[in-house]
């Protein structure tokens, strides 16, 4: 797993962890301690929640598939559930590919200072990759926009 993949992965434990409700309730409704959720929950260690955790997360009502999106797209495709209509697909594609670039934009960063530098050839990279993150989170912006002219979304029952 590339420092980029794994980034991904925890920020998308980061984010459902808290749709969920924070550390206490994610504890409560998994079963794990609440150290070992706030080990998922931080971006910096780098402990993958196990998979009976991520579905348990991911059936709560109205919590979006986040992890297994971050899956998807780290395996190169993505993944959108049917379910959903057009405002939330919008807004959940355009999230998980804002995700996905933050991602790669950290992994990528955090390979770039490893060695201490950041060379002119590092930092052009750094700079397409801060773009891609700002086009990906404005179109998410813009997806949000849409959805709240259309009344909002309902995301729980």
């Amino acid at each position: 797993m590339t420092p980029a993949q794994l980034q991904l992965l925890k920020h998308a434990q980061n984010e459902i962890i808290s749709l969920c409700g924070g550390l206490d309730a994610v504890s409560a409704r998994t079963n794990y301690g609440r150290s070992t959720v706030g080990r998922w929950s931080d971006v910096g260690n780098p402990t993958l929640m196990p998979y009976p955790a991520i579905v348990a997360l991911e059936s709560a009502d109205g919590v979006p598939p986040i992890m297994t999106m971050a899956m998807a797209a780290i395996a190169g495709g993505s993944f959108v559930p049917d379910n959903l209509d057009a405002d939330h697909k919008s807004v959940m594609t355009t999230f998980a590919q804002g995700f996905v670039a933050s991602g790669g934009l950290t992994g990528a960063f955090a390979d770039a200072i490893s060695d201490g530098k950041l060379t002119p050839n590092e930092l052009s990279n750094l700079d397409s990759l801060a773009a891609e993150v700002i086009r990906m989170w404005t179109a998410g912006r813009a997806a949000l926009a849409e959805a709240r002219a259309n009344g909002g979304l309902k995301v729980a029952s």
